[in-house]
């Protein structure tokens, strides 16, 4: 979280809604205005001002951040990391998207270790013992252990909830052996000296002893006796015993059984939903940047393993097959809608799919799947864009630009004024009159005049 360079921690870590409905065109809501934009810089997931070098995080509306001045603001697993000058290192804040402070200055590093914890390490006093530092600086790009040149500190590690902002109670480590790590709404801890205890959110220990208990995937814990393995939910709830060993999917309720010539998912009570024909693995469906919604929850993507490709396909977490396993990576874009990635001859085409696995995008060229948007190369500066319900290139524009999921901003070229169309229908949703156009956190900040018109993405 450093903002000169890499910053890491020293100990061993293991890191790992709303129904999706597929749209079929984007309308925009007025939600407001900010009368005066200048100095305001909009970023896809945050908006902010600039003064001497340090940023300053605005919510939505404009407005300032108490406590959220940065020299550097990035977004990370669903938040926005701010990091800061600091003593003796630099310091890291971790907010909503919409600007809520949810873990404060402090931290020299912070790390998601599961959907409601954070580790959060401060930096105490230089040291040339490796044996007591848990932090090092560097001024490399890409660090995973120190040089002789690098900076060690000694330190603490602790955690956060990040449901409540809050510091979980008594949990508090000094030394680079120890470890913290997560699973549902527990904090599962290593001490130095080797010895293990699971705690709740408010920091009651509900195992003092926990040497018994493993870790499987981010919901799941495991305990071995007998030849059998009984498996439990984050909160140490019994949920079934069996003689087969599961694995975990990182962020689901599932589990799978890996066979010689085959894999079976199975759900938290034990029960199989579905074994695949062919070697290969299950795993949560990777989503784009700009996802918003949990639309992706009941969906696994499934790895063939039995060929050198080791293509993905689709299943719902019903058992039922989506996709067949044709595709090099598959990605839910948001709103309903996957991209399926797949070579053809040395080129790489994309098919777009709505979520039930129909298809309204065959072999896209020139395809963000961070924007859900395609295009052909026109003559000069014009891009013929790919129009969904039209299932066609039919929408040509001079300077376009993709921005936010399924938008495309353009531009006159006579007085450099900007528009707003809809991928999904090729309509103009802003006519070309703004001094500039942007997109932030599902809102659109249209600028005219020397203010903003903020709009309500509407799907």
């Amino acid at each position: 979280c450093s903002i000169v360079g890499a910053m890491a921690l020293l100990v061993s870590l293991a890191f790992a809604g709303i129904p999706a409905k597929a749209v079929t065109k984007t309308t925009l809501r007025p939600a407001g205005t900010i009368k005066d934009s200048h100095g305001i810089r909009v970023e896809d997931n945050y908006l902010y001002t600039q003064n001497l070098g340090m940023e300053t995080l605005l919510d939505a509306a404009g407005n300032p951040v108490k406590g959220a001045e940065a020299g550097k603001i990035k977004k990370s697993d669903g938040y926005l990391v701010l990091a800061r000058p600091g003593k003796p290192l630099n310091e890291c804040a971790v907010a909503t998207l919409d600007g809520k402070i949810m873990i404060p200055y402090g931290p020299a590093v912070v790390q998601k270790i599961n959907e409601r914890f954070w580790l959060a390490g401060y930096a105490k006093e230089e040291t040339k013992d490796k044996e007591k530092a848990i932090i090092y600086s560097s001024d490399k790009l890409f660090s995973i252990q120190p040089d002789e040149k690098d900076k060690l500190y000694t330190g603490e590690l602790t955690v956060y909830d990040i449901t409540t902002g809050k510091q979980v109670p008594g949990i508090k480590e000094t030394s680079p052996k120890a470890k913290l790590d997560a699973v549902g709404d527990t904090v599962y801890v290593r001490g130095a000296d080797g010895s293990t205890s699971i705690y709740d959110a408010a920091g009651k220990a509900i195992e003092k002893d926990a040497s018994a208990y493993q870790k499987v995937g981010n919901r799941f814990y495991l305990k071995s006796e007998g030849g059998k393995y009984t498996y439990y939910d984050g909160s140490l709830k019994k949920l079934f015993t069996s003689d087969k060993y599961f694995g975990g999917i990182t962020d689901t309720d599932y589990l799978y059984e890996s066979g010689d010539k085959n894999v079976t998912l199975v759900d938290s009570t034990g029960k199989k939903i579905v074994t695949s024909q062919t070697k290969g693995n299950f795993s949560e469906l990777n989503k784009g940047s700009l996802v918003l919604d949990n639309g992706a929850e009941n969906f696994v993507t499934f790895c063939d393993s039995s060929t050198s490709d080791y293509l993905q396909g689709l299943y719902q977490t019903d058992g039922t097959m989506i996709l067949k396993p044709v595709f090099r990576s598959l990605t839910y874009m948001g709103y309903g809608y996957l991209s399926g990635s797949r070579k053809k001859g040395d080129e790489t085409v994309y098919d777009i799919y709505d979520i039930k696995g129909n298809l309204i995008g065959k072999e896209l060229e020139n395809f963000a799947s961070v924007n859900m948007v395609a295009y052909k190369k026109g003559s000069g500066d014009t891009k013929d864009f790919f129009v969904f319900n039209k299932k066609d290139y039919a929408l040509s524009l001079k300077n376009g630009t993709p921005m936010g999921l399924g938008l495309i901003r353009s531009q006159s070229a006579l007085v450099s004024k900007y528009g707003l169309y809809d991928a999904f229908t090729g309509e103009e949703l802003l006519k070309e009159e703004y001094d500039q156009i942007s997109y932030c956190n599902g809102k659109i900040y249209a600028e005219k005049d020397g203010a903003y018109e903020i709009y309500d993405v509407v799907r």
